[in-house]
């Protein structure tokens, strides 16, 4: 999707060569991924309350688990501003 998006892949399968993308366009994927997550009542719900918190130079994930379960969440960051 461009020479930014090209390095950044770079970047993140240099971190991780299991990496894998989606290329979208911003708002459409944020209505996507937020209808994703929106609760059927006849799937269950492992995970509620996502969110990232910025910290400092850093930043924390915080997650309310609903069910014992293994959650396993990777953060790749690219520090070029990106």
């Amino acid at each position: 999707m461009g020479p930014t998006s090209d390095r950044l892949k770079r970047a993140f399968l240099g971190q991780s060569a299991d990496v894998q993308f989606v290329d979208a366009i911003g708002p459409v994927a944020v209505k996507q991924t937020l209808a994703a997550l929106t609760h059927d009542p006849r799937m269950p719900r492992f995970v509620g309350r996502f969110g990232v918190v910025e910290e400092g130079d850093g930043a924390r994930a915080e997650a309310e688990v609903l069910v014992p379960c293994r959650l396993t969440l990777s953060v790749y960051r690219v520090e070029e501003g990106a």
